[in-house]
């Protein structure tokens, strides 16, 4: 359950950081470590949870019960190990991009100063 929320109050901290600042660079330790919860989050379910998808759309309204009710045991399977595997890149990705942008950031003050 800790693996399965902890990426929400991450996700807000991150959004936090980026308006407090106005900039999204110094947001981007969190959000590695965000990325990071996700993957480890989407991959433990994709190993772990027995996934059956019969009653999904049954917390639904009848009306809506049709949106949920096609979708196979096998797509669940492939779109919680999508978001893992995207939550893996992005953990990679993001310290890339940020250490990228702070040399920039420190190149033109040094210019500009």
């Amino acid at each position: 359950m800790f693996l399965f929320y902890l990426p929400v109050p991450l996700g807000i901290g991150v959004n936090m950081i980026r308006l407090a600042t106005g900039r999204r660079n110094p947001a981007r330790p969190l959000e590695t470590l965000d990325a990071i919860s996700i993957a480890v989050a989407g991959l433990w379910l994709f190993i772990v949870f027995p996934f059956n998808f019969a009653h999904l759309a049954d917390l639904l309204p009848s009306f809506l019960q049709f949106l949920l009710s096609w979708i196979p045991n096998w797509l669940g399977r492939v779109i919680v190990l999508i978001a893992g595997l995207g939550g893996l890149f992005n953990s990679a990705y993001t310290p890339i991009v940020y250490i990228s942008v702070r040399r920039e950031y420190f190149r033109h003050s040094s210019l500009a100063g």
